[in-house]
């Protein structure tokens, strides 16, 4: 269901994801399930995207047709894919766009949850830190979308959860989920592995 171009668009930007090819079994394989399971537990599609701002309009649109219902940001990268979010930065122009990055993409009400808001990883200013992190928490919080404390992160000793934007989210009064992060079907019962 996707154009070559619209996949290759985004091969150029995210180098870490589902192949689009893989999406059709994906739903049929989620739609399966919630057959199955109809009237015991509820069984919805979801993905973890990017919010890359010039595709994500035709992104979404593309995807909802493709029977995705929900939709969790994790911003990974910056700079149309030049910058991971997960390599050390100390420029605060970093940490300033990843907030404003996230925020637009909050905004656009097409993500229920921010995954692992706190992924970004800023060797700067602890003070520096904390007001973008506090902007980025109270936008969020008005917004009224939670953020993830994300398991991975802790069992694979990343660089999140980290303590310092926890202590500004609990102190805004972020809502808060957690989640396994499972790249892999075994990993929703085990993180670890």
């Amino acid at each position: 269901p996707f154009p070559d171009s619209f996949a290759h668009s985004l091969d150029s930007i995210i180098r870490v994801r589902m192949e689009m090819a893989e999406l059709t079994g994906y739903v049929k394989t989620v739609g399966s399930l919630r057959r199955e399971y109809e009237g015991r537990i509820k069984i919805r599609t979801g993905l973890e995207l990017e919010y890359v701002p010039r595709l994500h309009k035709e992104h979404v649109r593309t995807l909802r047709e493709a029977g995705i219902e929900y939709f969790i940001l994790g911003q990974h990268f910056l700079a149309d894919g030049e910058i991971s979010t997960m390599s050390p930065v100390s420029d605060p122009s970093l940490l300033r766009e990843y907030v404003d990055t996230v925020l637009e993409g909050a905004a656009s009400g097409d993500f229920c949850i921010i995954a692992h808001p706190d992924v970004i990883r800023f060797t700067g200013d602890d003070d520096v830190y904390e007001r973008k992190m506090e902007r980025l928490c109270l936008g969020l919080r008005n917004l009224d979308i939670p953020v993830e404390i994300n398991f991975l992160g802790l069992l694979k000793k990343r660089n999140y959860p980290d303590d310092r934007f926890w202590s500004v989210a609990g102190r805004v009064g972020n809502r808060a989920v957690f989640s396994a992060d499972a790249h892999r079907p075994e990993q929703v019962r085990d993180p670890g592995i």
